[in-house]
């Protein structure tokens, strides 16, 4: 069997499933130094989902949205698309590019805009770089859905920066994605504004199925979704459900095998233990139990002393050999 088959054949996924990825490694090398930004991550998204992902500042989040997105060749791993419903690392990348068009939109925190573009034209060109062709109807259509019917010949520099971030989300709508990825989408706006957007996130996802994975840091976009996970030094360490609180993470976390049976302890739970690095495991009453493992070695110091003459070992103190007779 070829390689690129045998690939293909370890998703056994359910129709539903939009983007997965299968033991996914990104290995960063500067010289003989090596970064693991990401570490054997393995998860899928469904159609309809909005998924957020938390963790702190260079855990590997954006890393693994620009994995999904195949913007990003994971160093080994397999990421599986339905659009082409197969894994999209072993493609050529023209090809990559071309199916994305099609599936995909991107928010980014930074919205991009074109400056001396009016907001139509934006959306206009998002369209050109889809490949999309007589797309004015849908641009307009797009901007009186995101609220913006009266600004659509207003520029960049006349628009707040939620009106800014609303033309952004509608040129992701653009080629009709089936998902949407976004990196940090309120992460320049206030609150009143991250609501205004979060809650059209939440309509979209409703009215139109599109599915949404952001990547957040904020408690209010976090708890809007309906699953969460947790990734820490590349891994994901525990998953969450619908009203998560990223400030206290300990309260909802599962912990999650990952595609080789492996479970990930966070690194805080186990300095509460003293950092052991052995445990022992027991089944009680339908439960895993793990607990420390401290072996208590005794080192036994016991005297002797070799004959110099025949030669015998004496453990015993004495004066002189019992079987020469010979000075100890």
């Amino acid at each position: 069997m070829k390689r690129q088959d045998s690939v293909q054949n370890a998703f056994d996924l359910p129709s539903d499933v939009l983007v997965a990825t299968l033991d996914v490694y990104k290995i960063y090398r500067e010289g003989e130094i090596e970064t693991v930004a990401l570490g054997s991550i393995s998860l899928i998204i469904r159609e309809g989902e909005m998924l957020a992902v938390v963790g702190p500042s260079g855990s590997g989040k954006s890393t693994l949205l620009g994995v999904l997105g195949g913007m990003i060749q994971p160093t080994t791993g397999a990421v599986y698309w339905s659009a082409c419903r197969q894994n999209i690392s072993r493609l050529d990348p023209e090809i990559v590019v071309d199916i994305r068009r099609r599936f995909i939109g991107f928010v980014f925190q930074e919205t991009n805009l074109i400056p001396h573009l009016s907001a139509l034209q934006n959306v206009e060109l998002s369209a050109r770089i889809a490949g999309l062709s007589k797309s004015r109807d849908r641009a307009k259509y797009l901007l009186e859905r995101v609220g913006l019917s009266d600004r659509t010949g207003f520029i960049p520099g006349m628009l707040s920066s939620g009106e800014r971030q609303r033309v952004a989300i509608a040129g992701a709508l653009i080629n009709d994605p089936k998902l949407v990825l976004a990196d940090e989408p309120t992460g320049n706006v206030d609150l009143a504004t991250s609501e205004e957007i979060l809650e059209l996130f939440a309509e979209l996802n409703q009215e139109t199925g599109v599915g949404f994975f952001i990547v957040t840091h904020s408690q209010q976009v976090a708890s809007r979704a309906k699953r969460v996970l947790e990734i820490r030094d590349g891994v994901i360490v525990g998953s969450h459900g619908r009203g998560v609180d990223v400030r206290d993470l300990n309260k909802s976390r599962i912990l999650n095998l990952d595609s080789r049976g492996r479970l990930f302890i966070p690194p805080h739970l186990l300095n509460q233990l003293g950092k052991p690095n052995r445990f022992q495991a027991r089944v009680e009453r339908g439960e895993i139990i793990l607990a420390p493992y401290v072996k208590e070695e005794v080192e036994a110091m016991i005297p002797f002393v070799t004959c110099r003459i025949c030669g015998k070992v004496v453990k015993e103190r004495r004066m002189a050999c019992p079987k020469c007779g010979s000075t100890l």
